[in-house]
């Protein structure tokens, strides 16, 4: 798929924008700056604003989202400086705000409109390393979920077994973005995966995708048990941690 004509769009943020004098400046990041959009890809678009007016910037996004248009969905997923919108048209708009002095950008991005020039010589800030903590956390509380799984099958409890598989899939995916360098996006473990992992990776992933019965869920979940221990063995010395040995050797017996 080719990516369609989104110029229209963006000269309606600018026009909407412009008048703002709370707003010194709007970007176009993401896939389109990047140049690897296709027709599914949204528009990101980043509105810069004086530090004193931040605040009321974001507090009047709703405002300035129906100025652009009659949106059929809207929601800022608790992020109130971030918004989603489709509108009638089919068009997905994601648009975040940031303060003149904590703005940086980072990778590819296009400048719609400047009223200071301050934003072409900043950098977005990305999220950084992931921390030894979240490392942790992953490692440790994916044993949490086998937990679970060995007690729904005991019980009998496919529908909830076969949700417990999909939860140590996507721990695994989420230790394989750490490990690939990738971008993690919480709570989306499958967000842009045939992107952001090598194709090794997903075929070894592709025999725990079980159906709904128990004795495919169980082998499906120490397959998954495997990819987990290559996972969390490389990353545990990174983050300064000590892979659970007694941990895996107790629960994946129960499981086994």
């Amino acid at each position: 798929m080719t990516a369609r004509d989104i110029q229209p769009w963006l000269d309606r943020v600018v026009e909407v924008c412009r008048p703002d004098e709370r707003v010194i400046a709007v970007l176009l990041v993401g896939s389109h700056a990047a140049g690897r959009a296709d027709a599914y890809s949204d528009i990101d678009i980043g509105l810069v604003t004086t530090d004193a007016a931040y605040e009321a910037v974001f507090a009047d996004l709703p405002a300035i989202v129906r100025r652009l248009g009659e949106p059929l969905f809207d929601e800022d997923f608790d992020d109130p400086s971030n918004r989603h919108v489709i509108y009638a048209d089919g068009t997905c708009l994601e648009i975040m705000v940031w303060s003149e002095s904590e703005l940086s950008i980072e990778g590819p991005h296009r400048v719609l409109f400047d009223r200071s020039g301050a934003s072409l010589h900043a950098e977005v800030a990305g999220d950084g390393p992931v921390s030894a903590e979240a490392v942790r956390r992953r490692i440790v509380w994916f044993w949490h979920d086998v937990e679970h799984l060995v007690t729904a099958l005991g019980r009998g409890e496919t529908w909830w077994a076969f949700g417990q598989l999909d939860e140590l899939r996507r721990c695994c995916l989420e230790l394989a973005r750490i490990a690939e360098g990738a971008e993690i996006e919480p709570g989306e473990a499958y967000w842009k995966i045939d992107r952001s992992i090598s194709p090794t990776r997903l075929a070894v992933l592709e025999s725990t995708v079980a159906p709904l019965d128990p004795e495919r869920i169980r082998a499906a979940a120490l397959d998954l048990i495997e990819v987990y221990r290559g996972l969390a063995a490389e990353l545990a010395p990174g983050a300064g941690i000590e892979y659970p040995h007694a941990l895996d050797q107790l629960v994946s017996a129960q499981l086994s």
